[in-house]
């Protein structure tokens, strides 16, 4: 079963800005630490800082691109 991170797991406020970042990440411009909000399946809300970069091949052309997620939440929690 396939499912689309950013249907299924963002709300409808933040779509548009994670899509983006994806998008931008699939043509080459990289974002760093970009925050936003994830809903898991249970349903509650997590901060996520995320890192998109594109995945080239041997001859340099992007063939994809590589998320990684790091939960801030906590952090965010202790910050308040």
């Amino acid at each position: 079963m396939e499912h689309n991170l950013v249907t299924n797991y963002i709300d409808r406020d933040n779509q548009h800005r994670v899509q983006a970042v994806l998008n931008k990440a699939l043509l080459g411009d990289e974002t760093a630490n970009f925050e936003f909000p994830l809903v898991t399946s249970s349903g509650s809300t997590l901060s996520i800082l995320l890192n998109a970069t594109s995945r080239r091949d041997a001859n340099g052309d992007i063939i994809g691109m590589v998320g990684i997620g790091q939960d801030i939440t906590q952090l965010r929690a202790e910050h308040r």
